[in-house]
């Protein structure tokens, strides 16, 4: 449930060969939030046995999730203290934005535990919550929609993928032939693709 759906429906639908996960900013109970990260775990643990099963690296990036900032547009440039930064935020509660700091620690604590192959840290909480200044209104304190940080996180992950990518991992990826058309979800008769009648076990 929650987030886990989407998984869920992308490992049916497609077979990616590399995932970034995330659950949002949007509260959810904390043993709602256990259960619903440890099923996400669960399907990212069956996801890495196809690609080790396939001799694909298939690597997969946790994001984690800064809160929104309240009276965001009070702040004129980045705040490069996150200590101060958390005390602002559980200082003025707004839509539960103080306690995703405990929720982004029970997502590392799942991950840790967890039985996955490998996996790597998109830390987006620290990175976002040091920079009010770039949220979007003072009506949308919560999502970030000026460049600086989205390309924060991008160059993160890209910079990951320039270090540790070979270039027989890049060969392996290129060589790998899907079972459908990556490039397009319309079926040869025109139609939408239905994936929902697609027999292949792309989840196992």
């Amino acid at each position: 449930e929650g987030t886990s759906v989407a998984i869920e429906n992308i490992l049916k639908e497609t077979f990616p060969t590399m995932i970034v996960l995330n659950t949002g900013a949007h509260y959810q109970p904390n043993n709602s939030y256990h259960d619903n990260i440890d099923h996400a775990l669960h399907l990212i643990g069956s996801w890495q046995e196809m690609c080790q099963n396939r001799n694909l690296p298939c690597p997969f990036f946790w994001r984690t999730t800064p809160p929104g900032i309240f009276n965001c547009k009070n702040f004129v440039r980045p705040v490069n203290n996150i200590t101060m930064m958390e005390e602002y935020v559980a200082s003025n509660p707004l839509y539960n934005w103080e306690k995703i700091r405990h929720q982004n620690r029970i997502a590392l604590q799942r991950l840790e535990s967890s039985r996955l192959a490998s996996y790597h840290i998109i830390d987006a909480y620290e990175v976002g919550i040091q920079r009010p200044e770039l949220q979007v209104s003072s009506e949308d304190c919560l999502h970030h929609c000026q460049p600086a940080v989205a390309d924060t996180y991008n160059t993160i992950m890209l910079h990951y993928l320039q270090a540790n990518r070979t270039l027989e991992d890049i060969s392996k990826l290129a060589a790998y032939e899907y079972p459908f058309n990556r490039t397009t979800n319309i079926s040869p008769s025109g139609h939408d693709v239905d994936w929902s009648q697609d027999t292949t076990p792309y989840l196992s």
